[in-house]
């Protein structure tokens, strides 16, 4: 009976349609800093000689100190390939949203390098987000060159053997890729990532170019039913309503060299600032006190994604698309005061790419 009647309030096919009504900003809130651990250049390894992990749900942040500076290569990854959409602007109704997917003009993603998005060869729109690296001049990728491409990567970004030192067996290698990369050389600043999370995975985004602002809702606040009540749909959960009671959550602006840990069900969205814009990040399966805190949720997801053949296939099932479907009402014709007050703390945020500079 109890998990009946979990599934029936925590199912996106139970769920009216939700409105502007549902996304008030009648409550205060309280913006909070994330735990912030310096390093030098070379030496990340003396504060983070492995994953980051705290008892319990955490987040916490690993930055270059203010007088160091950072520099990644674009020429190691311009040839890999990724698959990318594009943004369309024309008829279009929903505006730039935290809470809403913005309109691409085709469902259908292209298969394009890197280098093709920095160099805007098919125009300033074209974005790739939780995308697999690919190496380019070979039609059968195997995963040895996938993780290859990620090994470079890992070590050049913070320190010679990191990766073999922070992303060894006991990551998710073998049913979720260990990497994941977000790309993108907008001509203007934008929301590139409506509200979410994943729901099973502790991730590390790292910064690498360019700069993004992001709003992160601790997993009491993301999941609570006082606050914004998130249902799960498979991979991530969806966000119901705007938050019933004062609550707190962290705005983050990231600079090239970041490491931003945060665990499972921590929901989060994503503005990216113009220029060249390169993030990956990595998952790991979370520690058995953080699967205690909603386990209900997270075998919820985790039981989904086994049963899929891949995450390109779990990404964008039917339930999906249909929470999806429901929460688009709320961005059309103007946004929710919620919605549009989300917004307004990321435009504020300015980039954080030339920091050091």
């Amino acid at each position: 009976a109890y998990l009946f009647r979990y599934y029936l309030d925590s199912s996106w096919h139970f769920q009216r349609a939700l409105d502007h009504d549902d996304f008030l900003n009648d409550q205060p809130f309280t913006i909070k800093e994330i735990p912030t651990t310096y390093y030098e250049v070379g030496k990340l390894l003396d504060v983070l000689p492995e994953w980051h992990s705290e008892s319990g749900p955490y987040i916490h942040l690993y930055r270059l100190k203010d007088d160091q500076k950072f520099a990644f290569d674009l020429n190691q990854v311009r040839d890999v390939k990724v698959h990318a959409r594009e943004l369309a602007f024309e008829n279009c109704t929903r505006l730039q949203s935290t809470l809403c997917l913005g309109c691409e003009a085709s469902k259908k993603a292209k298969h394009i390098t890197m280098g093709d998005i920095f160099d805007r060869k098919f125009g300033s729109h074209w974005f790739s987000s939780f995308t697999k690296l690919e190496v380019a001049d070979q039609k059968a990728k195997s995963s040895e060159d996938t993780l290859t491409v990620s090994s470079t990567v890992a070590s050049s970004v913070v320190d010679e053997n990191i990766y073999d030192k922070m992303f060894p067996s006991f990551a998710v290698n073998k049913v979720y890729d260990r990497l994941h990369t977000f790309v993108s050389n907008f001509d203007y600043d934008r929301v590139s990532t409506n509200i979410h999370c994943n729901s099973f995975a502790t991730s590390a985004a790292v910064q690498l170019v360019g700069s993004k602002s992001w709003l992160i809702y601790p997993i009491e606040i993301y999941l609570g039913k006082d606050y914004l009540e998130s249902k799960p749909a498979r991979l991530t959960h969806f966000p119901t309503h705007s938050p019933r009671k004062p609550y707190y959550f962290y705005r983050y602006t990231s600079r090239p060299g970041d490491i931003l840990f945060f665990t499972e069900s921590y929901g989060h969205s994503v503005f990216s600032h113009q220029g060249p814009n390169y993030m990956v990040n990595y998952r790991k399966l979370p520690e058995l006190a953080n699967l205690m805190y909603d386990p209900l949720a997270w075998l919820h997801s985790f039981g989904f994604f086994i049963f899929s053949t891949g995450l390109e296939t779990a990404a964008k099932p039917d339930i999906v698309n249909k929470a999806v479907a429901l929460l688009n009402p709320a961005c059309e014709g103007r946004l929710s005061d919620w919605d549009q007050q989300m917004v307004d703390l990321l435009r504020a945020e300015k980039s954080g790419a030339d920091f050091g500079k």
